[in-house]
């Protein structure tokens, strides 16, 4: 049997977050957390959609400057509703056709508004090595 997406889009975004410093997860029930110094900056989880099938989604912060711009593309990109809107925060949908590149572009983001100074300027220091 072929792994689900779920379970694909979690070993994934664990990949993704491998790379940034001091990061942990904590699982639940719909997915997981990632979290930098107890602050949350990525999530990955799965849904039931109106029609009861389950979609998966992961969610995090993008640039400030970016957001209106990616909710303006719509699919894959969307808000979940006035809690996303107030935080700054995103959802983009998982599917087979997914660019795990945008992804990490967009937990890396989220990362770095999250974390603290000195993690951001670790995180750059070993990028530029």
């Amino acid at each position: 049997m072929a792994p689900s997406l779920a379970k694909i889009a979690r070993e994934r975004a664990q990949a993704i977050v491998d790379r940034l410093p001091e990061v942990e997860r904590t699982d639940n029930a719909l997915g997981c957390y990632f979290l930098v110094r107890r602050k949350i900056f990525g999530q990955v989880l799965t849904v039931l959609d109106a029609q009861s099938e389950p979609v998966t989604m992961v969610v995090g912060r993008p640039d400030p400057m970016e957001r209106g711009a990616l909710l303006g593309i719509g699919h894959p990109y969307f808000s979940r509703g006035p809690m996303d809107d107030r935080v700054g925060r995103i959802a983009m949908l998982i599917d087979s056709d997914t660019d795990w590149d945008e992804v990490a572009e967009l937990f890396t983001d989220s990362y770095r508004i999250s974390a603290p100074k000195k993690l951001v300027a670790l995180l750059d220091s070993e990028r530029s090595a």
